[in-house]
């Protein structure tokens, strides 16, 4: 079996670590007027996660020379450099066998819910909400803004129609 907490920690950490290596494209895209949000999605099947960045609806992006808005991150990009990357695909690849429910559908209900619910507390934890919000603060734009509508985790799948930060915030 498996520990949510140990699912949260092992975010947390892959987070803080994708955060300090891609500063600088981070703030690139959330410093433009056209920022609207960031979605994360997991696809633990594939045991990666991945973090887009969109413009405001009739904006666009002045593209980073090195990093797309739209594949900002993809998780399996840095797998190899990465110990925390590596610990958290070996959780998701853990499950490949777990039976949560004896019906297929449900059990992957549970794991969609599973995998998004804990990204989304780890981005609302103490350790990583407080480095979203001061790169967030640098955008005038964005100050008045909720936490919950600039970062944004929803199933690829769209089998719920959530977004999880609104649920754990």
């Amino acid at each position: 079996m498996f520990d949510k907490n140990t699912l949260i920690e092992a975010y947390e950490n892959v987070l803080i670590t994708l955060l300090k290596k891609r500063i600088n494209e981070l703030q690139f895209y959330v410093n433009q007027s056209a920022y609207s949000h960031m979605l994360l999605s997991v696809e633990f099947w594939h045991y990666d996660v991945n973090w887009n960045i969109y413009s405001l609806p009739e904006s666009h992006f002045e593209q980073h020379k090195n990093v797309a808005s739209d594949e900002f991150i993809i998780l399996s990009d840095f797998e190899e450099d990465c110990p925390e990357v590596a610990k958290l695909r070996d959780i998701f690849e853990s499950w490949e066998e777990l039976e949560l429910a004896e019906d297929e559908d449900e059990n992957m209900d549970l794991l969609f819910k599973l995998s998004h619910g804990a990204l989304a507390e780890a981005l609302c934890g103490n350790e990583v909400k407080p480095l979203l919000s001061d790169l967030f603060a640098e955008n005038k734009a964005l100050k008045n803004r909720p936490f919950n509508e600039l970062i944004k985790v929803e199933d690829p799948d769209g089998r719920f129609d959530l977004n999880f930060v609104e649920a754990v915030a």
